[in-house]
């Protein structure tokens, strides 16, 4: 439940900030959508700054590997 939760509200939050001007944000279904193609066509990531990412958030379930 909790988890459920927190990933909730990750999601709602990176939804409300992933639209642009002409950019679908919606991810209606497991998957993307009834494809299950799991693309996205935002734009923020590009090869030109993906260098310059950072770890924004961890989570760690306790599962051993």
């Amino acid at each position: 439940m909790r988890t459920t939760l927190l990933l909730s509200v990750v999601l709602a939050s990176a939804a409300g900030q992933a639209g642009g001007a002409g950019q679908v944000s919606d991810w209606p279904h497991y998957g993307g959508g009834p494809e299950q193609i799991r693309y996205s066509p935002l734009t923020q990531i590009t090869p030109a700054n993906v260098t310059s990412l950072k770890v924004a958030w961890t989570y760690d379930t306790g599962d051993a590997f």
